[in-house]
């Protein structure tokens, strides 16, 4: 067997083979199917879009593609999610177009993917819309000058509005004046996050702002003058001051929940009052606890985190708040995790980690979703690394993103630290899920054709349902 190059923090090491009891980021291997076991893991088909893609597939278990979008004018901006009504839901970046030749300058035009007042952190998007099945853009919503830039996630509500992150541009004398430390406020200003709740017609028919609820040392409020503790570089002068990346909304308690990549927090904002009710993962941005050091975490817990959600009803651990914890900065190693937290008690309930701890790692982006047979569904998406696993820790299906910015790639070879195979999040619906009812699933074959020579995936069939299962018998016979 080739030997597996993988990944452990700023380490490498070469293994001849791996094992299913923990995932693996791959430098060196395969792409699209690793190992499936049909009895433990979920059966479904699951939605993603490379964000190196102009394409959002859906896959089934085998890693058929059933269906595809090909995205027309703009392109796709970090990821989308499957309606129940069969449409996708997503947001768009500009078209970029051809790059220039080197030493010409890109043209204004081109030079950032959102138009709004150039706010762009990492996340930034242009607008959001809504596409059926045929393809066809059936809503869409792009801020106008006046409003901020949209940025990272989105929620649709039962009432038919849209919840999506954005930023605003606060100048550096409103900063200052607002109690922002002049010595980290360069002219930029700063960045404020806002929620913006969009009613089908395009209108903003709600709005949270951030800077409304600074405030120092307050469970309540969130500081202006926070900066992460670790890395010197973020010290001064980042004008982006909070950078929520997530959003959900749980209509049982009128309650909307994000987190903080810069703070390191969760947090529960109240839809009618707008304030802060609950915040999560990093106590010394109000002063109740430690801040971690070079060596130590002190008394934070998220580092970089992304995806926060409530584990929705009827769902094992309903209530409860799943999150991708990145471990960006976290001292003294990086490494990822996935966490289960009880909101009624702050405690961990579950947590899934390498047992080698840097052989699942993701600096950025990522996310997790809870599945009914109880399994956890993972994006580790700096590798393009989709896997599920069981409450124990067992990895029961894997996959690789074989999109890369280079093309289609059915194996990765001596790739370096990032493959750009990159993959915001993605997401597993269950065969009954009414977004597909009456859908063709037909498996229509692989992203990447022609991976038999270099590669035969472990999979065994037993329970396998689907439609691809008879056809990937016939092909690895």
């Amino acid at each position: 067997m080739k030997k597996w190059i993988l990944f452990f923090g700023t380490f490498l090491f070469t293994h001849l083979s791996f094992s299913s009891a923990y995932a693996y980021e791959a430098l060196s291997g395969p792409s699209q199917l690793i190992q499936y076991k049909a009895s433990k893991a979920y059966e479904g088909y699951t939605l993603f879009s490379p964000m190196f893609s102009d394409k959002t597939y859906i896959i089934d278990m085998l890693g058929n593609v059933v269906h595809v979008w090909e995205h027309k004018g703009d392109s796709p901006g970090l990821h989308y999610i499957l309606l129940e009504n069969g449409n996708i839901l997503g947001n768009t970046r500009e078209r970029m177009g051809p790059k220039p030749k080197p030493g010409e300058p890109m043209p204004k035009s081109k030079q950032n993917p959102n138009p709004n007042k150039g706010l762009n952190f990492g996340g930034g998007v242009k607008g959001l819309r809504e596409i059926d099945w045929d393809g066809n853009v059936v809503w869409e919503w792009i801020p106008g000058p006046e409003q901020g830039s949209l940025h990272h996630d989105f929620v649709r509500l039962q009432n038919g509005n849209t919840m999506t992150n954005a930023w605003e541009h606060i100048s550096k004398e409103e900063a200052i004046t607002g109690g922002r430390n002049s010595k980290q406020t360069t002219d930029r200003g700063i960045a404020t996050d806002v929620i913006y709740e969009i009613d089908p017609k395009g209108n903003v028919v709600w709005k949270w702002d951030a800077w409304e609820h600074r405030g120092m040392n307050s469970k309540n409020h969130l500081d202006i003058n926070y900066i992460t503790n670790v890395l010197p570089q973020y010290r001064f002068g980042n004008p982006d001051w909070i950078h929520l990346n997530a959003i959900d909304y749980n209509p049982e308690t009128d309650q909307i929940l994000v987190d903080s990549r810069e703070f390191g927090e969760l947090y529960i904002i109240d839809h009618k009052t707008g304030e802060i009710v609950y915040r999560w993962g990093n106590p010394s941005t109000y002063g109740a606890g430690d801040p971690p050091t070079f060596t130590t975490t002190g008394d934070q817990i998220l580092f970089g985190p992304h995806n926060a959600q409530w584990i929705k009803e009827g769902l094992p651990g309903a209530g409860n708040i799943l999150i991708y914890n990145n471990g960006w900065a976290r001292p003294p190693v990086n490494y990822s995790s996935v966490i289960e937290m009880d909101p009624k008690t702050g405690e961990i309930v579950w947590e899934y980690k390498s047992k080698s701890e840097n052989s699942f790692y993701s600096h950025h982006i990522s996310g997790a979703q809870r599945l009914p047979n109880g399994n956890t569904f993972i994006c580790s998406g700096n590798h393009g690394h989709l896997f599920e696993v069981t409450k124990e820790g067992e990895v029961v299906w894997e996959y690789i993103n074989p999109v890369t910015s280079g093309g289609i790639k059915s194996w990765f070879d001596d790739v370096g630290f990032q493959a750009n195979n990159m993959v915001f999040q993605a997401h597993r619906y269950g065969p009954d899920y009414p977004g597909l009812k009456g859908k063709d699933l037909t498996p229509k074959g692989q992203i990447a054709e022609g991976i038999r020579d270099s590669w035969k995936p472990r999979v065994d069939l037993k329970g396998a349902t689907q439609k691809g299962a008879k056809k990937w018998e016939k092909l690895w016979k």
